[in-house]
């Protein structure tokens, strides 16, 4: 991206942010692929929204390096939340996760369940009935399927595997 991004793809990008607060997470509110990362039209190519935030704030990507999301939610357009390294550190933050998908700090102790969880998102769910139902139908799919998969490999009980 060597030329300069017109004012009108700037008002139109901003006009698809949902900005909630300087250290929360920008949601993009526009398209986004199966994966959750918003895109974006500019000069005619389909763009990541999260490069584009990044290009606007800090100027160009350097080459040979990826844009990472520090909060983990891959649909926040926040410049704070993103920052530039190289796609071997970028594959092993994403093994090793710094912090849930709403942006809590997951390598401190208080924020992190013994299992791995964002302590802080686990309560909001206690605290909400609908999604406190909508996580334990997620958790029966979930459980379903491992079930289904288990019996792929067994007819009437018998194992088939080699």
């Amino acid at each position: 991206m060597s030329s300069p991004i017109s004012m009108n793809s700037i008002n139109r990008f901003w006009s698809k942010v949902e900005i909630t607060g300087l250290g929360a997470c920008w949601e993009w509110t526009a398209y986004k692929s199966a994966s959750g990362y918003g895109q974006f039209s500019l000069d005619n190519k389909l763009t990541y929204a999260h490069r584009v935030a990044y290009i606007l704030i800090y100027g160009e990507i350097p080459n040979g390096t990826d844009v990472h999301h520090k909060c983990g939610n891959s649909g926040c357009v926040n410049p704070l939340h993103l920052r530039t390294m190289s796609h071997k550190e970028h594959t092993q933050a994403h093994k090793t996760k710094e912090f849930c998908h709403n942006g809590h700090d997951l390598t401190s102790p208080e924020n992190r369940c013994k299992s791995g969880q964002c302590k802080p998102c686990k309560k909001k769910y206690a605290a909400s009935p609908e999604r406190k139902a909508k996580f334990n139908t997620y958790q029966r799919e979930i459980r379903a399927k491992q079930r289904h998969h288990a019996n792929k490999d067994s007819i009437n009980g018998h194992n088939t595997s080699p």
